[in-house]
């Protein structure tokens, strides 16, 4: 997406391609489902639920629908608005059939599982394909159908993850630099896109052939409202825009309730690397303002570090249940105990200690041999993993300033299953 700016305030673009104009009513061909086992359904058909007569507000059922004519079936008029995602699967299904009639087999794929889209191939190198990612959608707040479309660069089986990966999927620019045109060049490869894809998007029509589907030439305009600056609340409820600076200038909003113990855990040869983790936990006094200044003057809190760390043989399950042992011996007076864990990266040991001491619930701290390993890896992270470790320990380090006394912030994170068919 992108937005501008204009008199009235901002305006987003987003990559929708509306039907316009809107979508007459069309013919589907539908039999009830009391009339048919799931088992015994017809192919090609799917689930929905619409009104028994064509003017029933009030007695809507199940039926099976195909967007063709099948035995046992009868036809039945839909409006668009009728049912939206049944509306939305007769533009998936006139897709792939102006797809099917206009390319090749090698020229796009078709998705189904939780959503319906077909990637159309358009610019082909040795790293992958540039592809145009296609699929349905009804704009609720519009009330008008078309399609989402998206840019897509696919890996090429076998192909490993490279720069140059990068600068063909936009993350970098031509000198392989971030690419902070980001967005506009997004917004350009999906017009171009598009317009490679107007043969298709020129034969969409309705399933009985009787209506071609128009869409509009540009993207959606929608209103939309800028959100405020964050700000973060700390001890005392005082107040900063940055994490960090906050916690520095007033300490954390809630601190721990008693002492923190760090009990290392790592093999023999990892010893080194461990070392300088704990090193950098604790240094302070840096002169680098971008440096992490120490975990007692960030947290406000005395940081001390078992002398008797936990040295194993290996990596196996037996070596972790005995560091778990340790874990459960330790003197709870002396504090809460973390124990930290050195460990190989896309180790298979990761698992297993995790389930071990999760069961027993007990929170572990894992750091990977390559971090450690390198200045400036660990540079960026010790800040993140000296804040593990705190919320990790009971601590609440701070918390975002709600627009309301009754506000509820949560995050999100989603992933779907593909299949291609």
């Amino acid at each position: 997406m992108s937005y501008y700016k204009d008199t009235k305030g901002y305006k987003i673009h987003l990559n929708f391609l509306a039907i316009n104009p809107d979508l007459p009513n069309f013919r589907v061909y539908r039999l009830k489902r009391d009339d048919v086992t799931d088992g015994n359904r017809l192919t090609g058909t799917k689930s929905y639920r619409l009104p028994a007569y064509r003017r029933d507000v009030k007695d809507w059922i199940s039926y099976w629908v195909s967007m063709e004519p099948q035995d046992q079936m009868e036809e039945f008029r839909v409006t668009p608005r009728m049912n939206p995602y049944l509306t939305c699967e007769m533009l998936f299904w006139s897709l792939k059939k102006a797809a099917r009639a206009k390319l090749t087999d090698e020229q796009y794929r078709i998705f189904t599982g939780f959503t319906k889209e077909i990637s159309f191939i358009h610019y082909t190198h040795q790293e992958g394909n540039e592809e145009l990612v296609v699929r349905p959608y009804y704009l609720r707040c519009k009330r008008q159908f078309g399609y989402i479309v998206d840019f897509h660069f696919r890996l090429r089986e076998g192909e490993t993850f490279s720069r140059k990966v990068q600068q063909l999927s936009l993350s970098l620019d031509k000198g392989y630099r971030r690419n902070l045109d980001y967005v506009s060049d997004r917004i350009r490869k999906i017009r171009d896109l598009v317009s490679r894809t107007d043969r298709v998007f020129c034969a969409l029509q309705t399933p009985d052939g009787a209506r071609q589907i128009r869409l509009t030439q540009g993207f959606a305009k929608l209103p939309a409202d800028r959100l405020r600056t964050k700000v973060y609340r700390f001890s005392g409820e005082r107040e900063s825009k940055g994490q960090f600076i906050g916690l520095q200038r007033f300490g954390p909003l809630t601190p721990l309730s008693r002492p923190l113990r760090l009990l290392f855990v790592f093999r023999e040869e990892d010893r080194l690397e461990a070392r300088r983790l704990a090193i950098n936990l604790r240094k302070s006094n840096s002169r680098d303002r971008y440096s992490f200044p120490g975990f007692s003057y960030l947290f406000k809190q005395d940081l001390v570090i078992d002398r008797e760390p936990v040295i194993l043989p290996n990596l196996d399950r037996s070596s972790i249940e005995t560091a778990l042992a340790r874990v459960k011996t330790a003197d709870k007076k002396a504090g809460v105990v973390v124990p930290v864990v050195v460990l190989p990266e896309n180790d298979e040991s990761y698992l297993v200690q995790k389930s071990l001491f999760a069961h027993n619930k007990i929170a572990t701290q894992v750091c990977t041999l390559p971090v450690l390993r390198d200045d400036r890896q660990l540079k960026w992270a010790i800040a993140n993993i000296a804040l593990q470790i705190f919320c990790k320990a009971g601590g609440v380090p701070w918390k975002v300033r709600p627009t309301s006394g009754r506000s509820l912030i949560i995050g999100i994170s989603q992933s779907h299953k593909f299949l291609e068919i």
